[in-house]
């Protein structure tokens, strides 16, 4: 007997498989389901990203449809408005040239109205709308907020299943429609084993992982963190991240000068770190943004044991019993505050937590009912 043909998904990426929060939902998916679908994925990067070469190890290929964006801000914001033909044509010209695919899975938002009108077009008979962020609706100009809602029309039209990472982040997302909360994924080969060694320390150390952005608001754990240093002298904090673009770069370049005082406390390492080792080398995660869909870093620690102090603006989807949920508000001498009477309560001693709804088999299931239609 010959081997059983699997069947095809075609993934549409936000951006690249560069490391950051959706291409680690769209890896996990992937690798635990490599076994009963062929995964192609198309992204917008001429060059070769992070998680390449692991995707094209499952037996999937990468359509690299090129920058979506001019190097000149005109021109970013003039292709805005013009790449949408291209865009088709290219959903056009892998779905004819690679499927039959049994499901279209976009990860680009309104956008993705363009390669779900292409996929139905040519047959494809699941079509699903990803959503991963819980930002309010900022159209921009008056241009811009027409142009998106028509996007919208359309990603509501083509579209047949829409689904996002938490309830925030479909009720933000989505207005009058049926969606579906599709929960993000823990690599279960890395975490979640309960095998935990407590830190030999008397002081606090502290983590964040993020793109280095407003939204993650590393100026805030910045001031959070001087307050906890005055208090423990040997207090260690670990950002971790990466700052791809000009204006990302200059918050960075922002952070490292205000940090610069107590920068033997701080370290800073690359995106492409270790994270294992950074959860196993730290008390506390501190999460302090200022919107998000969900947080998966957040459950990650929890399945290391780290405690986390997370802002009131994530959502309470990533609580696994270890989750100290503050507004910002409160402001930074107070966040610290907390993290100095945990310390001193417990020592940073790391705890055990339930966080089997994110395991891999758990989220696998429904991604399967997901691609089988069984959610339409």
């Amino acid at each position: 007997m010959g081997e059983t043909v699997k069947k095809k998904i075609l993934i549409v990426c936000c951006n690249n498989l560069d490391r950051g929060g959706i291409q680690s939902v769209i890896m996990n998916s992937v690798r635990a389901l490599h076994h009963l679908y062929t995964f192609d994925i198309i992204t917008f990067d001429n060059n070769e990203t992070y998680y390449d070469k692991e995707f094209e190890s499952y037996g999937g290929k990468i359509f690299r449809c090129g920058a979506l964006n001019g190097k000149r801000s005109f021109h970013k914001k003039l292709d805005f408005y013009i790449r949408g033909p291209y865009l088709y044509a290219s959903a056009k010209k892998v779905i004819k040239n690679s499927g039959p695919y049994a499901a279209i899975h976009c990860h680009n938002m309104y956008e993705s109205a363009y390669f779900l009108a292409s996929a139905k077009k040519y047959g494809v008979p699941v079509r699903i709308v990803h959503a991963h962020t819980a930002f309010k609706n900022n159209y921009g100009n008056f241009v811009a907020c027409l142009y998106k809602k028509l996007l919208k029309k359309y990603m509501y039209k083509y579209g047949n299943v829409f689904a996002g990472c938490s309830t925030t982040a479909n009720k933000i997302s989505y207005k009058g429609i049926k969606a579906i909360v599709l929960p993000n994924m823990l690599n279960s080969k890395l975490y979640a084993h309960g095998d935990f060694k407590n830190l030999d320390t008397d002081s606090p150390k502290l983590l964040q992982i993020g793109l280095y952005c407003d939204n993650k608001n590393q100026l805030f754990t910045l001031d959070v963190f001087k307050y906890i240093a005055q208090a423990y002298p040997g207090a260690k904090l670990t950002y971790v991240g990466r700052a791809p673009t000009s204006d990302l770069r200059q918050y960075f370049n922002n952070l490292k000068s205000s940090a610069l005082k107590i920068s033997k406390n701080i370290e800073f390492l690359e995106a492409d770190t270790d994270l294992f080792a950074a959860y196993s080398n730290a008390h506390y995660l501190i999460f302090p943004s200022l919107a998000e869909g969900f947080g998966i870093v957040a459950v990650e620690a929890q399945s290391m044991g780290l405690r986390c102090f997370v802002s009131d603006a994530v959502p309470q989807d990533v609580n696994c019993g270890g989750c100290t949920f503050l507004p910002l508000k409160l402001g930074a001498k107070e966040w610290a505050q907390k993290i100095i009477e945990d310390f001193a309560l417990t020592g940073g001693n790391k705890e055990k937590y339930d966080c089997r709804r994110f395991s891999q088999n758990a989220v696998a299931n429904k991604y399967i009912d997901l691609y089988e239609g069984r959610l339409m």
